[in-house]
């Protein structure tokens, strides 16, 4: 569990003053020709990633943002969540549905996905 001082350490303002002064001591001492002590880096999280592996080659119902809705077969995302569907069907407002075949989704406009078929393991269940 996280410190209330290490916490406090790491504020954005603590972490624009280390900026500055590091940069300022390093230029100062490459200028001087010796090696000078700097700050070490500041601890950075790991970017988190989308795990939608299992999800390829599955039909999704994607909500995006604006009450938008489409379903098509996952075939390619990034870690922006960016994905790509093929046969996409947009779900209009009255349920009509629209056929927009191959499309690109922003990932930043996806509000939640559901996978619309089993997803892992190919065991059948036994009754």
């Amino acid at each position: 569990m996280f410190t209330e001082s290490y916490l406090t350490s790491l504020s954005p303002r603590d972490l624009e003053d280390s900026k500055s002064t590091t940069h300022s001591s390093s230029c100062a001492a490459a200028s001087r020709g010796s090696a000078a002590h700097t700050q070490p880096p500041p601890l950075t999280m790991p970017q988190a990633q989308p795990e939608l592996k299992k999800y390829l080659d599955k039909r999704l119902f994607v909500q995006l943002n604006g009450s938008r809705k489409v379903i098509g077969v996952l075939r390619g995302y990034d870690v922006f969540l960016n994905i790509v569907l093929d046969d996409a069907v947009e779900e209009k407002d009255g349920g009509e549905k629209v056929r927009i075949g191959m499309v690109v989704i922003r990932g930043n406009s996806v509000v939640m996905l559901e996978a619309l078929e089993r997803i892992g393991g190919d065991r059948q269940d036994r009754g």
